[in-house]
């Protein structure tokens, strides 16, 4: 069980696969507790192309990255092992890169690492934001 922040970027997708991906996205993590913290929150960026979530996930398989590819081959109706991913250390956390033959889709982060404590987690989500602000906030 992790509560964590995970990020999701879509790099290259036609509006009705990114439809699909957001929705399943919505359903992972908590739909209902008793302690509100818990249940699965989220942030989209202003150009819709990124989503910030935040929930207690009791699959590991969630955040996972193996669990990732996983989700979008069976989505998409993918073959088996058909998408593949880099890996990429930034300060926020490892940034997973998911692409289908040579061409990227898809990022995802769990910000401070999977095994990270929901405080870790919250500290590198915040430090991202700080440090994309305008992608991710109007101008007051």
């Amino acid at each position: 069980m992790a509560h964590v922040y995970v990020g999701v970027e879509i790099v290259i997708m036609t509006a009705v696969n990114r439809a699909t991906l957001v929705a399943a996205l919505k359903r992972l993590g908590r739909q209902a507790d008793p302690q509100p913290c818990r249940v699965l929150h989220y942030r989209t960026r202003l150009d819709n192309l990124a989503v910030l979530l935040e929930a207690e996930f009791d699959n590991p398989e969630d955040v996972s990255v193996a669990g990732m590819a996983r989700r979008l081959e069976e989505m998409y109706g993918l073959a088996a092992g058909s998408v593949t991913y880099t890996t990429a250390s930034t300060a926020y956390g490892n940034m997973v890169t998911f692409k289908t033959g040579s061409t990227s889709r898809l990022r995802m982060i769990v910000f401070g690492g999977v095994e990270a404590s929901w405080g870790e987690s919250l500290a590198a989500v915040t430090a991202y934001l700080k440090a994309n602000q305008a992608s991710w906030e109007t101008a007051q």
